[in-house]
């Protein structure tokens, strides 16, 4: 059993704690905020430890913690985890200067602890599909400017469609209609 814990219970605190509480094989060994009565209304949603004080919340035995207080503290917070030998997961951005990552990183080495930066929609199953539609709609761009030129002329000439020829009338369907696919793989 991973015991964890999280600090820091802001919006991506939150999910950490939820996901935490819901995966097998790990226990939720408490949660830290300054906002104490925060910590206690979601530690006894997810039945767990709370403190205001992550330094406490590091006396539990914890073989790893999410740190997502406010990016200022990170540097703080991971250092002091890292020294005392606990497995860290920092919410992205790893630190508020160049300067403070290398020293968290520092001294994740030199205390022989784990730490990975928090980029967790690279792990969201509909960032794959999203950028899939986004590639699809961008190979179709011609077609999109091609449509948008139509538009504009049958605007600026007021064509009305018993003046088209057979083939134009043919040509403006199969526009509109690519027109219409399009618009709903972006928006539906």
């Amino acid at each position: 059993m991973l015991k964890v814990g999280v600090i820091g219970l802001g919006e991506m605190g939150k999910n950490h704690v939820r996901v935490y509480s819901e995966l097998p094989d790990v226990e939720l060994a408490g949660i830290a905020d300054l906002d104490y009565g925060l910590a206690e209304g979601l530690a006894q949603k997810y039945n767990t430890k709370c403190f205001d004080n992550y330094k406490e919340l590091f006396k539990q035995g914890l073989d790893a913690v999410s740190i997502a207080v406010p990016t200022s503290l990170h540097k703080e917070v991971a250092i002091e985890s890292a020294r005392v030998g606990i497995n860290m997961l920092v919410e992205k951005p790893i630190a508020d200067t160049t300067e403070a990552a290398k020293e968290i990183i520092k001294a994740a080495q030199q205390n022989n602890v784990k730490l990975m930066v928090g980029h967790i929609e690279r792990f969201n199953p509909v960032v794959p599909i999203i950028k899939k539609e986004i590639e699809n709609v961008s190979k179709n761009l011609s077609d999109f400017e091609k449509i948008k030129k139509f538009t504009l002329l049958k605007r600026e000439f007021d064509i009305k469609s018993e003046e088209l020829t057979p083939t134009l009338k043919i040509k403006r369907n199969v526009i509109e209609k690519k027109y219409a696919e399009i618009i709903n793989k972006m928006y539906i």
